[in-house]
């Protein structure tokens, strides 16, 4: 994704830039759909652990919605998290076979529909 443009992500076939993108290898989950596809964003830091995202990952691209801090506007653009980050976020053992099961991806489809109409935040750190 490189440069995140602020208010929406890049469009995709003509479809709402807003939709949840997907990147690596499939995981065999509902949002794994073909059209949403994109390319790994090699060098992106994940907005999760920190870590840079690298051409092996697996992962979601999702709106962050933020206040900015010089204009107190609301802002979103689009951000990578890791697909392992993700899971943990909303409560999906990572720890678990390659293919995961159904409950395991009817949450993970749950989580990302919440995350694409803004309702859903990372994990605070302390």
């Amino acid at each position: 994704m490189g440069a995140h443009v602020p208010g929406g992500g890049p469009s995709v076939n003509g479809e709402d830039p807003n939709h949840v993108r997907w990147f690596g290898e499939s995981w065999g989950a509902p949002i794994c759909d073909p059209d949403y596809h994109v390319p790994v964003p090699c060098g992106d830091v994940c907005l999760d652990c920190g870590r840079v995202i690298e051409v092996t990952d697996q992962g979601l691209i999702l709106q962050f919605c933020y206040l900015d801090p010089d204009t107190n506007e609301p802002r979103a653009e689009p951000r990578a998290w890791h697909l392992d980050c993700f899971c943990d976020n909303v409560g999906i053992p990572t720890t678990r076979p390659s293919r995961p099961s159904r409950a395991d991806l009817r949450t993970l489809g749950r989580a990302t529909e919440l995350a694409t109409r803004g309702a859903y935040a990372p994990r605070r750190k302390d």
